[in-house]
């Protein structure tokens, strides 16, 4: 198939010395259709010594639900690096439907499939349990003294979109910040869950 033709000299510039070759493949690698070969060198890739290439898998992989991705969003997040698209993917994750869930074809789709995809309306659990981790390593980004004014306000900002009282903790936690843009952020997050956004 076309897919998995691509894949090796994908692979190769996934290696190559030149940042924007690397660069070129990884965002080609995360435009092919979901099938087990992509999907299992995206995840190959999550960890890769370029940022820019572990921030193609990472949203890639988010958008198609498999929550492997969420350390790799959380880091964007945090590092300011496509922070919205980021949050976006962790809200999606998190059942916060943050933008349409896309999920791979046959064993990729759903709860219960065999690459970890996370599931639609039959899926609540393992949402919960993901929601419960993107909450965490969130809040884990704003340990006082340890997190500048702006990681705290992108943090807020993502949290805002996550669902659960995990989540509206920390939020709450922040309006007390004091960086008043934190504490603004983070009080018109709740304001939104309040509102009909994020419960």
């Amino acid at each position: 198939r076309a897919g998995e033709s691509a894949l090796a000299p994908l692979a190769r510039g996934l290696g190559a010395p030149e940042a924007a070759v690397r660069e070129r493949a990884a965002r080609s690698l995360a435009a092919l259709p979901a099938d087990d070969g992509t999907t299992a060198l995206l995840r190959e890739v999550l960890d890769h010594p370029d940022a820019d290439v572990r921030d193609h898998a990472a949203l890639a992989l988010g958008a198609r639900g498999h929550a492997e991705a969420v350390p790799a969003l959380v880091a964007m997040v945090a590092a300011g690096r496509r922070d919205v698209d980021a949050g976006e993917a962790l809200s999606r994750l998190a059942g916060g439907g943050g933008g349409r869930r896309v999920l791979g074809a046959g064993s990729e789709g759903g709860v219960g499939g065999g690459s970890g995809a996370v599931g639609g309306g039959a899926g609540a659990g393992g949402d919960a349990a993901v929601r419960e981790r993107v909450a965490g390593l969130l809040a884990g980004c704003v340990v006082p003294g340890a997190a500048e004014a702006p990681v705290r306000r992108r943090i807020a900002q993502a949290l805002a979109d996550i669902p659960g009282e995990s989540a509206r903790r920390t939020l709450t936690a922040l309006t007390r910040d004091d960086d008043r843009g934190v504490a603004v952020t983070a009080a018109y997050g709740l304001g939104r869950r309040g509102s009909g956004g994020a419960g």
